[in-house]
């Protein structure tokens, strides 16, 4: 009966070890079977990773862009020494030089637009002293003659200064004649030669008298006269009667 029991109690110790044996390999092998889902789910999640960032299939391509990248690098950098070998102060003094240059070219390009106004004040002041010369010859008196920036017109003799509109008809005429003489001499120098188509138009015989002999006088080498009166005939080598 002892014998028995004690196989009885061995059976049961049996019994429980072998249990605890099959829980603790089920609980192994429910922990191998989480580990392999876990490592499928990893799998799974590393293989959407990579389709994402798309790398090639062939590494040898990374390797040729590497080889191509620092082919240009080398190219780069010689490059930058070649630009660090230039001697900056030649530069720097051959910029000087040409910043000179520009800056005498632009004051000679400021000085030409100033060219226009000169060439009007000197043909004005040219004008004016040649129209003097001829009033005073065709009046038998020191005249001046003046302009201003408008080219209004004064004259000025017998210590009075007169505007156009104070002058007589004959004044006018005269100083009409005078301007347009000075005008033709100072652009048409060297013909030497005035056309003037009723010169002694609304003057009077003892003023028209005087104008044909003091026309005859004038240092123009050829004048053309077109006029309806006779006076001009006596000084005339041609005359034209149509």
């Amino acid at each position: 009966m002892s014998n028995k029991r004690c196989f009885t109690c061995k059976s049961l110790l049996a019994d429980g070890i072998f249990n605890e044996l099959v829980q603790s390999n089920r609980n192994n092998y429910n922990s191998l079977i989480n580990s392999r889902n876990n490592l499928n789910k990893t799998k799974d999640e590393l293989s959407k990773l990579l389709s994402e960032i798309n790398i090639p299939d062939n590494i040898k391509d990374y390797n040729n862009d590497l080889i191509q990248t620092k082919s240009k690098i080398a190219l780069y950098e010689e490059e930058l020494q070649k630009l660090n070998d230039i001697d900056l102060a030649k530069i720097s003094a051959k910029i000087y030089t040409f910043k000179q240059k520009i800056d005498r070219l632009n004051k000679i390009r400021e000085g030409f637009k100033i060219i226009p106004q000169l060439l009007s004040e000197y043909n004005t002041l040219n004008i004016s002293f040649r129209a003097s010369e001829i009033l005073s010859h065709l009046m038998d008196k020191d005249v001046k003659v003046n302009f201003d920036t408008s080219y209004n017109t004064t004259v000025e003799f017998d210590d009075k200064v007169l505007s156009y509109d104070q002058l007589s008809d004959g004044q006018q005429i005269m100083l009409g004649l005078s301007i347009r003489l000075a005008i033709n001499s100072l652009y048409n120098d060297t013909i030497a030669l005035i056309i003037l188509d009723e010169p002694g138009i609304s003057l009077d015989r003892e003023s028209l008298s005087l104008l044909e002999d003091k026309l005859s006088g004038l240092s123009f080498h050829q004048i053309i006269i077109i006029s309806h009166d006779d006076l001009f005939k006596s000084h005339a080598d041609m005359v034209i009667n149509l």
